[in-house]
């Protein structure tokens, strides 16, 4: 059973997509986030892969969302603030990354998992349409 905490950093009615490439999926768009170690929490978690990934660190953790993963365990969903001047860096030159900041609208669903896709549908909106950035 594997638990995966996920990025979720929304600014000026965006929110921020990486798209990527992933060994047994080819490129695929995505949060940034990924396993949840033993003894850390999911806020930790992911705070600790967004900077792993983005080179960000995020100032400020507004709130979690949880479902069950198709890895037999947990994904949460961590809303998180970051600077207004920060942006996020391709890391790791092997997963060919590069970051879009999308409308809901305008998110490519089609790699998505099926929890992801309930989270963008059903809690995603409350933080594009409220604040100026969460």
């Amino acid at each position: 059973m594997e638990h995966i905490a996920l990025a979720v950093i929304v600014r000026y009615g965006r929110v921020l997509i990486q798209e990527r490439y992933r060994d047994n999926r080819g490129m695929v768009f995505e949060f940034p986030g990924g396993t949840v170690n033993p003894a850390e929490t999911p806020e930790a978690a992911a705070f600790r892969e967004l900077w792993e990934e983005t080179g960000i660190e995020a100032d400020a953790h507004i709130a979690t969302y949880s479902d069950n993963n198709e890895l037999g365990g947990k994904v949460y969903f961590v809303v998180m603030v970051i600077d207004d001047a920060a942006i996020p860096q391709a890391i790791d030159p092997l997963r060919l990354q590069s970051f879009h900041w999308c409308k809901i609208p305008d998110i490519p669903l089609a790699t998505f998992h099926r929890a992801d896709i309930n989270f963008i549908e059903r809690h995603l909106p409350k933080y594009i349409r409220h604040a100026r950035r969460c």
